[in-house]
């Protein structure tokens, strides 16, 4: 990825990143690259893709129940956000279709 590609995302994410960052981000893209050309190297034609995560099926009854916790009022929301309109808060759409 490239450092202007990586300034376009930043600025549709509302972002102001120090170059710091930008040096980062690259360092750690290139590490990614280098990795993911390692799994390349695996012979895997004779291995069945994975449909779940595991294999074993997950039981509800194990799972704990949702617990409600404190809400926001939707008027501080509306109150506290940069642009709405009426009931929702709005922004620049940052994803394409």
């Amino acid at each position: 990825m490239t450092k202007s590609k990586m300034t376009e995302l930043a600025k549709l994410l509302l972002f102001e990143p120090k170059e710091e960052v930008f040096q980062m981000l690259e360092k750690e893209h290139e590490n990614i690259k280098s990795h993911l050309e390692l799994l390349s190297k695996f012979d895997l034609d004779n291995i069945e893709p994975m449909t779940h995560i595991n294999s074993e099926l997950i039981s509800f009854d194990l799972l704990r129940d949702d617990i409600v916790g404190t809400t926001i009022e939707k008027e501080n929301i509306l109150n506290n956000a940069k642009k709405h309109d009426n009931d929702f808060v709005t922004m620049k759409r940052v994803v394409n279709e």
